[in-house]
């Protein structure tokens, strides 16, 4: 289950607002961002683990239709991320999500999923 998180949701909304704001068109709106703003945010000692998500132009109202597209997009990245997602890492327990209007790719939805770090020895 996951928690909101209050400083990742200030910073998502205003990462969508800044990316809605350059009125960019679908082949070249900003993806991502959200992970930087949030760690020039959050005041912590150790930088926090995160991963985000943008998806633009989403026309559905269908909420199991967009979790299986995230995970389907999630699924084709490359690297360490490919054949993962942070919908499934039981390790992710804070998110943050902004579902904004843009004026040439419909609208654009940012979700930013930060991870708890919890004691080993409490999992027993």
């Amino acid at each position: 289950m996951y928690r909101v998180d209050t400083i990742g949701l200030e910073a998502v909304r205003k990462n969508n607002a800044d990316v809605i704001a350059k009125e960019e068109d679908l082949e070249n709106v900003t993806l991502g961002g959200n992970i930087k703003l949030y760690e020039e945010m959050v005041k912590t000692a150790k930088k926090p683990e995160c991963e985000e998500f943008t998806l633009p132009k989403y026309e559905n109202d269908n909420a199991e239709e967009f979790v299986m597209t995230q995970l389907a997009l999630n699924w084709e990245r490359e690297g360490d991320l490919a054949k993962c997602s942070p919908l499934l890492d039981e390790t992710m327990g804070r998110m943050a999500y902004s579902n904004k209007a843009h004026k040439k790719c419909i609208n654009l939805i940012q979700i930013l999923y930060i991870r708890d770090h919890v004691n080993v020895n409490m999992l027993e």
